[in-house]
């Protein structure tokens, strides 16, 4: 749950607007001790509303939703009202202006229980306006209750990355895939293997390339991809080359005592 009201507690979190308008009374609920009802401040209290109204409540800030699914606006309505003549109006905010979504008139015949989809929002705002026309009406009104917001959370980030490889002494390159929910990135923690593509977002794939290993020893590098809160690694494993060793030719001396130097080139200890 997202947002709940019932009616309970402070009205600071919500703007008033308009003359004998909405405030919090006793005299009818969904549940609890308070509802919010359309004329708080007329004579005849919970019992019928003034001609000529124009007044709304909304939420001064909005509940934020964003990122989750299945969203949905709920709460409990009772109206008496002069048959299409009188209405309450229900609205949202698109972040320009308001939106009439929805209106009301006539009677309820007790407590309705109203669903709205709201997905695709990233704060939701809602607003409600009654509205009376000038003659003379003996209507109890509207009454709003246990409001909510509810909606599913968003998945942690996850990332799974491919696994363990081990390549020959050769240099090359292989892609990687990538199964993720959110944006990802690729690091690396070796100066020999490069990698191509080392960002993206939803599942994909990245390509890392290695350099020749000229040692008789293998190396390892750890290539890790990473989201906010979530990582994975998979280990590059590079086979060392073959020891191999060579020295100068063959040679011909004089019959005299002497010395030469002969190279050695070699990749392992000689």
């Amino acid at each position: 749950q997202l947002w709940f009201e019932g009616w309970e507690g402070s009205l600071s979190p919500y703007t008033f607007d308009g003359d004998a308008g909405w405030g919090d009374e006793t005299c009818k609920t969904y549940s609890g001790s308070w509802s919010l009802w359309c004329a708080d401040e007329v004579e005849n209290e919970c019992d019928q509303y003034n001609d000529n109204m124009d007044t709304y409540v909304w939420k001064t800030t909005g509940t934020n939703v964003n990122g989750y699914d299945d969203v949905q606006f709920k709460y409990k309505i009772w109206y008496d009202t002069e048959p299409n003549d009188d209405f309450v109006y229900r609205y949202y905010f698109d972040g320009s202006s308001w939106i009439l979504s929805s209106s009301y008139t006539g009677y309820s015949n007790g407590w309705s229980s109203i669903t709205v989809n709201i997905n695709n929002f990233s704060t939701y705002y809602w607003r409600f306006k009654f509205e009376s026309d000038y003659l003379f009406n003996n209507y109890e009104g509207v009454f709003l209750d246990n409001m909510e917001i509810n909606g599913t959370p968003p998945p942690d980030p996850e990332i799974n990355i491919c696994g363990n490889t081990t390549v020959n002494e050769n240099s090359g390159s292989n892609s990687c895939s990538v199964s993720s929910n959110t944006s990802w990135s690729i690091s690396e923690s070796c100066s020999w293997v490069s990698i191509s593509g080392s960002s993206g977002s939803g599942n994909g794939s990245f390509t890392y390339s290695y350099s020749a290993n000229e040692s008789t020893s293998s190396r390892s590098c750890t290539i890790t991809g990473s989201v906010s809160g979530d990582s994975d690694s998979m280990t590059l494993t590079q086979q060392g080359d073959d020891a191999y060793i060579d020295i100068c030719g063959s040679g011909t001396v004089n019959e005299n005592s002497g010395s030469n130097s002969c190279s050695v080139s070699s990749n392992t200890s000689w």
